[in-house]
């Protein structure tokens, strides 16, 4: 394991922790050459039987990202392999995760919201119009970092996957409650898992509280979270309000509260993240206008 002081490759000079996860670390460093900050990814030390796994998801995180070219994904200049482990040197990103920001300040505003919904669309309508599609499969306002300068990044590819098309993946053992969409349980994942993602999201960030997990909506045969993309163009805008108390009491909103992006059937969800962007961008226009439209049962050409 790195430690502070210590140099990897007599050129990253190693500063302080600044994280720790399940299945690995991250260090600040120092490129001593540039003098620039970096951000070096470690994987933990694991046990015989989880190594061979958790070394090929790591190596495929890394080849991932290194042919990957987004302002809202981190670069990888350098990925080390050998008998202490694996680390990947990469963008070292000045801010908080989201998360962090909901801790610190409570829920977001609609205008900043709608703002970084619409970079999480551009982000995910990169990845998924991929050749082959990248499924992300694991965003939540943790692997969101919001830089200093009002960007965001999506962080930890871990359980990203290559979609090859007509074998999707199972991902229900890296599924996180509230986020993931109910056939990251029980089935393949495909596009719209991210979408599903994002709406429950964007509705933690409006809310600041985390969305009912797939099996209490499945067991209640209802939609038990409002749609954040959704909530600043309802009509009236006061329902919108009303569903998310009440969703926050553990009741289901109903009619044009739910939301397309947070549907809990997939044929009922919207099937591309260009379409979730042009629901923010309608939002916008509401919000600047005055006037609310209904996104919920407005047409939206692909």
């Amino acid at each position: 394991m790195l430690k502070p002081g210590e140099c990897l490759d007599g050129r990253y000079r190693i500063e302080r922790m600044l994280g720790q996860g399940g299945m690995g670390r991250v260090m600040l460093a120092t490129h001593l050459d540039l003098g620039l900050p970096v951000a070096i990814k470690e994987l933990s030390p694991q046990s015989s039987a989880l190594r061979a796994s958790a070394t090929r998801q790591f190596l495929l995180e890394a080849r991932m990202l290194v042919g990957l070219n987004h302002p809202a994904l981190p670069r990888v200049y350098e990925v080390f392999e050998g008998d202490d482990g694996c680390c990947m040197v990469m963008d070292y990103i000045e801010g908080c995760t989201l998360e962090d920001f909901l801790t610190r300040r409570g829920p977001a505003s609609e205008v900043d919201v709608l703002r970084w919904g619409l970079a999480l669309c551009d982000v995910l309508t990169y990845l998924h119009e991929h050749d082959p599609p990248i499924i992300f499969r694991d965003l939540k306002p943790s692997n969101v970092m919001l830089s200093d300068d009002g960007r965001i990044k999506l962080i930890d590819f871990g359980i990203a996957k290559e979609l090859d098309i007509g074998t999707l993946s199972l991902a229900h053992n890296s599924a996180s409650d509230g986020f993931a969409s109910p056939e990251q349980y029980a089935s393949s994942t495909d596009a719209r898992s991210d979408i599903y993602s994002l709406g429950a999201t964007l509705y933690c960030l409006l809310t600041g509280r985390v969305p009912p997990s797939p099996g209490a909506i499945i067991a209640g045969g209802k939609y038990s979270a409002t749609c954040a993309i959704c909530a600043p163009m309802c009509p009236g805008r006061r329902r919108c309000r009303r569903a998310h108390a009440g969703s926050a009491r553990g009741d289901a909103p109903s009619g044009r509260a739910r939301g397309r992006s947070h549907a809990g059937g997939d044929t009922d969800r919207r099937e591309s993240p260009r379409r979730s962007r042009r629901c923010c961008c309608r939002a916008h226009r509401a919000m600047d206008s005055g006037s609310c439209g209904d996104p919920c049962t407005a047409q939206v050409r692909s």
